[in-house]
C-alpha cells in the first residue's frame, strides 16, 4: 500500500503543512509507532478552517436537492472505487480483521443510499403549511410555510472502535452533508492514515460536483486543545462526538460557557444491561455461545458491549455462565485499540475486581502476554442483594473492552430494584420466557432509561434505517431525543423556519 510519508490539514480543500509538531500512530499488536508522520494542526489553521466553513455556509444551505443527490452518489462511487486502500488502512491502525472493515464500508455505503432516500422523499425537512384566514375572529390567521434549514458549521470528532463507519465518513459527517452543513473533521490520532485516505475521498467527490473544498475539511492533533479550540470557535454551530464519557462531558461544559452556547450531540457508551428473566434460559451452552460472540465481538470494543448481565439462581444460569467463562478463557488475546484504552480497561478490571463484593470466574487477568495492547476477556459475578444492600453503585461504570459483570438475582425485587438504579444506557436487553408481570414491570422500568430496547438478542450490530435508534438518556447521549445513526440523525444539524405570508411567486 502506497501512502504519504507526511499528513497534514486538509483546509479549503488544500494540504497545509505549518509548524514543527510532528506524531505518528501506534500498531496495536506491538505499541509501536507506524505509519507516516502526522502534522499537529496550529491554532491559526483552527481558525483558519472554521472562517473557510462559515464563508460558504449560506451557498451550502441553499443547495438544490439535485445538487445533495449527486455529491452523495460522488461519494458512494469514489469510496467503491477506492475501499480497498482505505480498508487496509483501517486494518492496519485498529488491528480489526479484514471482513470487520470491509462490513463498515458497506455500513457507509448503506447510509449515503439511505441519506438519498431522505432527501429524495423531502421528509427530513418536515415541511408544512397553513392557508391562513384572513377573515377569522376574533384574530387573522396568517398564511404559513414551515421547513427546516441547514444550521451552519458543524464539528465532527472521529470515533477510535469505527475507523471507517464512525470516523471521516460516519453518519454525523454525511448527515450534515446533506443537510448543507460545512464540516470540520477532528481526526483521531491513532488512525491518521485511514483518517487521510477518506478524506481524499470526500475531496475527490466535492471537486467531481463542483461544491467548495471547504464544505468538508480535516484537522490532525494529539493535543485536545486543538479540539478545545474548534468546539469554542464563533463560527461552529454544533458539535457530534463519539468516544468516552469524560471526554464528550469536557466538550459539552465548552460548549455550554460559550458566549453563543451550542448543541453537542454526544454520543458517550453505557453499560447495557441484559436481563436474563427466571426460566428464560433453556439451553445455557447454546446461549454462552451466543453472549461470547456478542462480548467479545471487537474485542468489546462497542458502545452497545453488554457490560452486565442479570440472572436468576438457577441450575440453568450457574451452567450459563461456567461455560461461558470456560469459553472465554479457551479464547485468544486481542488486542485494544490503543494505549488510553488499553490502560483505561486495567484500571476498571482492577477497580471491579479489588471491590469486595465481586469475585472473578474466568482466569487471573494479564496484559500484553501477545504484545501491544493485547487483554483477555473478564467476567466477575456479586449477588444482587449484597450489592444493592452499599451505597457504591459501581456496576453501573463502564468498563470499555470484553468485560462482563454477572449479577445473580434471588427475587423479582432485585430485577426491579436493580433496573430502578440504572442510569441512561443505549439499550437494555431483556430475554422472558413468557410475558408476566415482572416482564411487563421491568419493561417499563427499562423505557425510562434506555434508547433502544432487545428482546431475546443482543445489542451490538445494528442497521442504519429510519426507525433505529442510537442513543438515550444522559451519560449514554448528551441529547435524549437524537439518534447518530439512522435517518433521523438528519434532524440534528436542521432547524426549523417560519415563514409568514411568503411570495407565492
Amino acid at each position: 500500500m502506497n501512502h504519504p510519508t507526511l499528513i497534514g490539514q486538509w483546509i479549503a480543500g488544500g494540504a497545509c503543512h505549518i509548524g514543527d509538531s510532528f506524531f505518528r500512530a501506534h500498531d496495536p499488536f506491538t505499541g509501536e509507532q507506524m505509519g507516516p508522520k502526522v502534522v499537529e494542526a496550529t491554532l491559526n489553521q483552527v481558525n483558519r478552517a472554521a472562517e473557510s466553513a462559515q464563508a460558504i455556509a449560506a451557498d451550502c444551505r441553499n443547495l438544490q436537492k439535485d445538487q445533495r443527490l449527486s455529491l452523495l452518489e460522488a461519494i458512494h462511487k469514489n469510496l467503491s472505487d477506492a475501499r480497498a486502500e482505505l480498508e487496509q488502512a483501517a486494518c492496519a491502525e485498529s488491528a480489526y480483521p479484514a471482513a470487520r472493515c470491509a462490513r463498515e464500508v458497506d455500513r457507509v455505503l448503506g447510509s449515503l443510499a439511505h441519506f438519498s432516500e431522505e432527501l429524495r422523499s423531502g421528509r427530513c425537512f418536515q415541511a408544512s403549511e397553513d392557508a391562513g384566514a384572513l377573515d377569522n375572529k376574533p384574530l387573522p390567521k396568517p398564511r404559513l410555510h414551515q421547513t427546516r434549514v441547514a444550521i451552519g458549521p458543524v464539528a465532527v470528532f472521529g470515533a477510535a472502535n469505527f475507523p471507517i463507519a464512525i470516523s471521516v465518513l460516519s453518519a454525523d459527517t454525511l448527515s450534515a452533508l446533506t443537510t448543507g452543513c460545512p464540516v470540520i473533521f477532528k481526526a483521531h490520532p491513532e488512525q491518521p492514515l485511514s483518517c487521510h485516505l477518506a478524506s481524499e475521498i470526500l475531496a475527490r467527490s466535492l471537486a467531481d460536483c463542483g461544491l467548495p473544498p471547504a464544505f468538508f475539511q480535516i484537522l490532525h492533533g494529539r493535543s485536545t486543545g486543538i479540539g478545545q479550540a474548534l468546539v469554542q470557535h464563533p463560527s461552529i454551530k454544533a458539535v457530534a462526538f463519539t468516544g468516552s464519557l469524560t471526554g464528550g462531558r469536557s466538550i459539552m461544559d465548552s460548549c455550554a460557557a460559550r458566549p453563543n452556547p451550542i448543541q453537542v450531540y454526544a454520543e458517550m457508551g453505557s453499560v447495557n444491561p441484559v436481563f436474563f428473566l427466571p426460566n428464560s434460559i433453556i439451553n445455557p451452552a447454546a446461549l454462552a455461545q451466543s453472549f461470547f460472540n456478542a462480548m467479545t465481538l471487537g474485542n468489546g470494543q462497542f458502545c452497545t458491549q453488554p457490560g452486565v448481565i442479570i440472572g436468576s439462581r438457577s441450575e440453568e444460569w450457574a451452567s450459563f455462565l461456567q461455560i461461558l467463562s470456560e469459553k472465554l478463557d479457551a479464547s485468544n488475546e486481542q488486542p485494544l485499540l490503543h494505549d488510553g484504552i488499553f490502560r483505561a480497561y486495567q484500571k476498571g478490571i482492577a477497580d471491579l475486581l479489588g471491590n469486595p463484593l465481586t469475585n472473578i470466574l474466568t482466569k487471573p487477568p494479564t496484559y500484553g502476554t501477545g504484545g501491544g495492547y493485547h487483554v483477555p476477556a473478564v467476567l466477575a459475578e456479586a449477588a444482587a442483594g449484597e450489592l444493592l444492600s452499599q451505597a457504591d453503585q459501581f456496576w453501573l461504570d463502564e468498563i470499555f473492552g470484553p468485560a462482563t459483570l454477572a449479577i445473580t438475582c434471588d427475587t423479582d425485587t432485585d430485577y426491579l430494584d436493580l433496573a430502578n438504579s440504572w442510569k441512561g444506557s443505549l439499550t437494555a436487553s431483556i430475554h422472558a420466557a413468557s410475558e408476566n408481570s415482572l416482564s411487563t414491570r421491568l419493561l417499563s422500568i427499562c423505557e425510562g432509561f434506555a434508547g433502544r430496547i432487545i428482546f431475546d438478542g443482543f445489542p451490538v450490530g445494528l442497521e442504519p434505517n429510519y426507525s433505529m435508534h442510537h442513543g438515550g438518556p444522559y451519560p449514554a447521549a448528551s441529547h435524549p431525543l437524537f439518534t447518530s445513526v439512522g435517518g433521523r440523525c438528519l434532524s440534528r444539524f436542521l432547524r426549523p423556519v417560519c415563514y409568514q405570508h411568503p411570495p407565492t411567486s
